[in-house]
Parts: structure tokens; C-alpha cells; sequence
């Protein structure tokens, strides 16, 4: 009885120390939740989107989450510092701000920030690739499926929960 106890005591451990791995969360139900975790995964406090390609049209660009170690100013010429999620440091063109998409924010029309990973589903999404994927502006081409979390974006069905929106003007 003794080591019976010993046992389940020592299972009830692990499985309390390991509820964030993926196995043990699936098996006993016990971890965070799919829709927990898709609220958490966002940008650092302090992260903004920057351009990596500096195009001269701000919608053909590609942006990627950074810090901004200098502002722009006159004395840059208009560009920015920044620390890429990467830690890779270089100057950038576009410093855009952003926010997650709401529903509220998707109608037909509309230009967001969607990356290569937007038709990941909650659980395959990660931080890191969250925060190292590269951004690109498209126009929200349906909203039918936005009642199951999906919305397309030129052309291309993508989740919800991975696309931003910024209040750049962007034509």
C-alpha cells in the first residue's frame, strides 16, 4: 500500500511539473488551454514592426518584430535602430505600430499585417515563431468563415488569432 501511494504521489508530481508539455497536456487534460495560449502569443512590451526590404512602397515591404534602440530623426535621415526579435541589429526605413485583429477590425477591404504562419492553428503556434516570422500587408478579401476564427487575405484562408492591424495609411 505503501509503495502505492509512494507511486501515484510521484506521478502527481510529474505530471504537475511537466503540464506545459505538449504529451502530458494532451493526456490528462491538465496545462494551459489552446485559447490561453493564443491570447498570450504577441510581441515583447516595446516591440514594433519594422521593415526589412525598406521598399519605397510601405505595402510592398516585409516587416519583422524589433525594439528601437534610436528613433528616427533628421539626423538618421528618417530611419530607425533597431534590435530584431532575432538579435540581429540593423537601421530600418518603416517603424510601424500594431495590435493583434479583433473581429471588430475585419470587414472586406481592409489591409493587415498577416505572416507566411497566419493559417497555423492555435496549438502549432509558438512565440518565437510568432515574434521571428516575417509581416507583409494584404487586403482581407472574405470575413464568411470569421465566425470559426479564419479570415482570407489575398486569397489565403488564414487564423484570426495571427493577424494584425496597424493605423499606418497604407494604399
Amino acid at each position: 500500500m505503501r509503495r502505492l501511494i509512494i507511486t501515484t504521489l510521484g506521478v502527481g508530481v510529474l505530471v504537475i511539473l511537466f503540464s506545459g508539455c505538449e504529451t502530458i497536456r494532451r493526456f490528462t487534460g491538465i496545462g494551459p488551454s489552446i485559447s490561453t495560449q493564443a491570447l498570450t502569443i504577441d510581441f515583447r512590451p516595446g516591440e514594433q514592426l519594422v521593415s526589412t526590404r525598406d521598399s519605397d512602397s510601405i505595402a510592398n515591404d516585409s516587416f519583422r518584430a524589433a525594439r528601437i534602440m534610436t528613433a528616427p530623426s533628421d539626423a538618421t535621415q528618417g530611419q530607425a535602430e533597431v534590435i530584431l526579435a532575432n538579435g540581429t541589429r540593423r537601421w530600418s526605413r518603416h517603424v510601424l505600430e500594431s495590435r493583434k485583429a479583433t473581429p471588430a477590425d475585419l470587414y472586406v477591404g481592409r489591409m493587415v499585417l498577416y505572416m507566411r504562419w497566419s493559417n497555423y492553428s492555435n496549438d502549432r503556434m509558438t512565440q518565437d515563431t510568432y515574434r521571428n516570422s516575417d509581416w507583409n500587408f494584404g487586403r482581407v478579401t472574405s470575413v464568411d468563415q470569421l465566425f470559426r476564427g479564419r479570415v482570407e487575405v489575398a486569397g489565403r484562408d488564414l487564423n484570426v488569432n495571427w493577424v494584425r492591424v496597424s493605423d499606418a495609411l497604407v494604399e
